[in-house]
């Protein structure tokens, strides 16, 4: 798992893998300006926030391993 975390509260933020092919399954996004996070399977290149193949989640732990149990 990596986390990250981005500064900004849009959730078309455009997020880039940085993880140079380490063996990952997830990659968590928080955002520091706003209540939500997205998980998020590996990827290369760049690609938006709130891709359809992220699972959005509001930043409590209730929500969060909800959001955890669909990815």
């Amino acid at each position: 798992i990596q986390v990250k975390s981005v500064e900004c509260f849009d959730e078309n933020t455009v997020v880039t893998d940085q993880w140079q092919n380490a063996q990952i399954d997830y990659v968590i996004y928080f955002s520091r300006c706003s209540n939500w996070g997205y998980i998020a399977p590996p990827f290369k290149g760049k690609r938006r926030a709130n891709h359809p193949e992220h699972v959005r989640f509001h930043q409590h732990p209730k929500n969060f391993l909800k959001a955890f149990g669909r990815a």
